[in-house]
C-alpha cells in the first residue's frame, strides 16, 4: 500500500519484562496502518532489561536523533504508554523533546525589550519575521501580557 507520508513511517514497539510479548503491539500497528492506508518502512523494538539500566545507545534514542535529522517522518505505537516512559527518559537526560521553538533566547529578549519601549506587536513580528501570534504567545508565556 502506498503511503503519502514524505519521510519513512516507523513502528516502535517496546517491551519492558520478559512476559510481554510485541507480536501484540505489531499486530494493533499493523491493523490500524491497513485501515489508514500507511505503509510501515521500518519495525523497531526495543527490549529493556529486567533490571531497569538505561542503555546509552537505546533503540528509541536512535530513533528520536533520526526524527531530529527529519530521517523519519512518523512514529507509529500500539498505545501512548509505549512511547511516554521513553520519552521522559529522553527528556530527562536534558534533551529538547517536541516541537523547535519559534524563537531564539536572544529573539525572547529582544521580543521583549521591544514590548517594553511599547514597539507595536506587527511591527516586532515583522523584525523577527514571525506572526503576530507567536510574539502574543511568548508574551503570555513570560506573564508580559495576560490574555
Amino acid at each position: 500500500m502506498a503511503s503519502s507520508y514524505p519521510r519513512p513511517v516507523v513502528a516502535y514497539l517496546r517491551v519492558s519484562t520478559e512476559m510481554q510479548d510485541v507480536e501484540s503491539q505489531w499486530i494493533i500497528i499493523q491493523e490500524w496502518a491497513k485501515s489508514s492506508g500507511v505503509n510501515i518502512d521500518e519495525r523497531l523494538v526495543e527490549r529493556e532489561p529486567a533490571s531497569g539500566a538505561e542503555d546509552e545507545r537505546s533503540v528509541f534514542q536512535e530513533l528520536w536523533s533520526r526524527v531530529r535529522e527529519k530521517k523519519v517522518g512518523t512514529i507509529v505505537v500500539a498505545e501512548l504508554s509505549r512511547l511516554s516512559r521513553s520519552m521522559q527518559r529522553v527528556k530527562a537526560t536534558g534533551k529538547h523533546v517536541g516541537r523547535p521553538p519559534k524563537l531564539s533566547p536572544e529573539q525572547v529578549l529582544e521580543t521583549l525589550k521591544l514590548y517594553t519601549n511599547r514597539t507595536p506587536i506587527s511591527e516586532i513580528a515583522r523584525k523577527l519575521r514571525t506572526h503576530k501570534s507567536t510574539i502574543y504567545r511568548y508574551l503570555k508565556r513570560y506573564g508580559v501580557i495576560k490574555y
